[in-house]
């Protein structure tokens, strides 16, 4: 829920908060196919639950060029589950609760240089805590990105915080707009994986199992776009972007870095906006 405040014209507040409940309780069974008995019966997600309650403000001011904006936000985090399965137990840990207070805030400014070009900077720290899986899994498929391991969780997990820096332009013409953008990103507590010497569950699994651990990771990104309008009811546009990310704290790439990506698009708008074909 939120509450928007305005006090002058040029102006804006809002506060607000939310609560977010989740609750993961899932059994594994493997059978035979032949004879349907029962090989493995694994304690998937333990009936976890991670309760957040978040509240937040933002504080906005513009004139005819300029528009600042700031947001700050505080996270109250309870991970909590009854059990475990009993390898976790005995090879992870018997703690399973725990307690966060995260803080999040971001400042942005716009600048309108010229008549068609605007320039605008944005810096800003968010925090992640870390899922049901990535704290109490036992060897199942990892949340980051699917490889052929089991991944066991963590539950001493500390959340992610992600401080990133953006710089972007846009420009508008008659007929053509463009945009180019980018960013650095430096996470501290990465949640990445780790090889550990613990056993596998199942006979054909691969024999590392992997563990959720802190680290530390850099991202770098840039995108440009451009927009065309062919007439009235033609519309171009061509897209690309590009991702770069590093696990520091394992001398490695990042897990789950998407490749260079373009597109070219064209979309046909009927004159009243009752229907497009794109």
């Amino acid at each position: 829920t939120g509450v928007g405040l305005v006090a002058r014209e040029d102006e804006l507040g809002e506060v607000g908060g939310d609560l977010v409940h989740a609750n993961r309780d899932a059994t594994r069974f493997i059978r035979r196919l032949d004879s349907g008995m029962l090989m493995f019966e694994d304690m998937m997600w333990p009936d976890a639950t991670i309760q957040n309650v978040g509240g937040f403000g933002r504080l906005g001011w513009a004139n005819d060029r300029v528009r600042l904006s700031g947001t700050g936000r505080v996270d109250l985090v309870a991970a909590e589950a009854p059990t475990a399965s009993r390898f976790f137990l005995d090879n992870v840990g018997t703690d399973l609760t725990s307690y966060e207070t995260n803080l999040s805030g971001a400042l942005t400014a716009a600048v309108d240089v010229g008549a068609r070009w605007t320039v605008a900077l944005g810096i800003g720290s968010v925090v992640r805590t870390a899922d049901a899986t990535e704290r109490y899994s036992d060897r199942v498929p990892a949340s980051k990105a699917q490889m052929p391991a089991g991944f066991v969780g963590n539950p001493d997990l500390d959340p992610e915080r992600s401080t990133q820096a953006d710089l972007w332009i846009d420009g508008s013409f008659s007929d053509v707009a463009v945009h180019l953008g980018g960013f650095a990103r430096k996470i501290d507590d990465y949640i990445t994986i780790a090889p550990t010497s613990l056993p596998k569950r199942l006979p054909l699994s691969p024999d590392v199992v992997f563990q959720y651990v802190n680290g530390e990771a850099t991202f770098y990104g840039a995108d440009v776009a451009t927009t065309v309008g062919l007439g009235d009811l033609l519309t171009a546009d061509v897209r690309g972007s590009y991702l770069f990310g590093q696990d520091d704290a394992l001398d490695e790439p990042a897990l789950g870095v998407s490749p260079l990506r373009g597109s070219v698009g064209l979309r046909y708008e009927e004159t009243a906006g009752r229907f497009c074909l794109e």
